[in-house]
């Protein structure tokens, strides 16, 4: 967790530095947002039987934009249900052994530059996340916790003076050992 805050603050830091270089340029967006989304989440896990198991995710952000240059985020986020899936063994029975996995929690900081017209705005995401996993296997939970890097892109539609509706690409966390990416839409409301 030392980790994540250190870099952290260097990411706020380097926010800050470019909004400073690039002056005020306030844009009539400027201030708080929420918001909040679903989406498909690839932890990286294969099913037995074919194919990777997709986790369904539900968010809540909040943020603030400074400018076009300067926006600060924070997310957090969990599985809307746990997905079950077949393991790589099979029982002295010789019936395939089914486990489950769900993300318990997921909490994200980024910083957000963004460009915006009249019509809609292109975002992308730098940051950092833990997150906190469990996957029960013949009745025993794991629980696995990771912290790392975090990076994506969007892409929103205006729907109204304040309200955006987005579409988001995201590596949710990267580290030595995995990568969890997430594909989603959200909608945000800016103050």
């Amino acid at each position: 967790m030392t980790k994540l805050l250190a870099k952290a603050q260097i990411l706020i830091l380097i926010g800050s530095v470019l909004a400073l270089s690039q002056g005020a340029m306030a844009d009539r967006e400027r201030g708080v947002y929420i918001g909040g989304g679903l989406g498909q989440a690839d932890i990286g896990v294969d099913n037995f039987l074919g194919g990777k198991i997709p986790v369904k995710t539900a968010e809540l952000f909040a943020g603030y934009k400074y400018n076009n240059w300067l926006g600060l985020e924070v997310r957090m986020g969990a599985s809307l249900r746990d997905e079950t899936y077949a393991l790589d063994s099979t029982s002295p029975t010789g019936r395939i052994e089914l486990a489950s996995l769900w993300i318990n929690q997921y909490r994200s900081i980024y910083y957000r530059p963004e460009i915006t017209n009249d019509i809609a705005k292109i975002y992308g995401l730098i940051g950092m996340t833990l997150a906190q996993t469990t996957s029960t296997i013949k009745d025993v939970d794991y629980h696995a916790s990771a912290e790392g890097n975090s990076y994506g892109i969007g892409a929103g539609l205006i729907l109204n003076e304040k309200t955006y509706f987005n579409l988001e690409y995201r590596i949710l966390i990267e580290t030595e050992i995995d990568t969890f990416s997430i594909i989603g839409f959200n909608v945000d409301y800016r103050f």
